[in-house]
């Protein structure tokens, strides 16, 4: 139990001595972790969209809108993309 004493002591002195690179790395972490997480939901609302798109292909909902012209735009339940 000393030696975890003596172990979180140095610990927090360490910090405290290097504040500068203890916030950086701090700050670092948090905008990596960040990161991460915004990817991952971008990654799975994209599959979502996807999914949701094959689905109502499968259903027949998705036509082809040729009274456009050539850009064929596509009717997705009353919307146009």
């Amino acid at each position: 139990m000393l030696q975890f004493r003596n172990l979180i002591k140095a610990s927090i002195r360490s910090i405290l001595k290097n504040r500068m690179r203890s916030l950086l790395t701090s700050l670092g972490i948090i905008i990596g972790v960040g990161a991460v997480i915004v990817m991952v939901a971008i990654g799975e609302g994209g599959g979502a969209d996807t999914e949701t798109a094959a689905d109502c292909e499968k259903a027949g909902y998705l036509t082809p809108d040729r009274e456009d012209g050539p850009d064929m735009a596509v009717e997705f339940s009353g919307w146009k993309r």
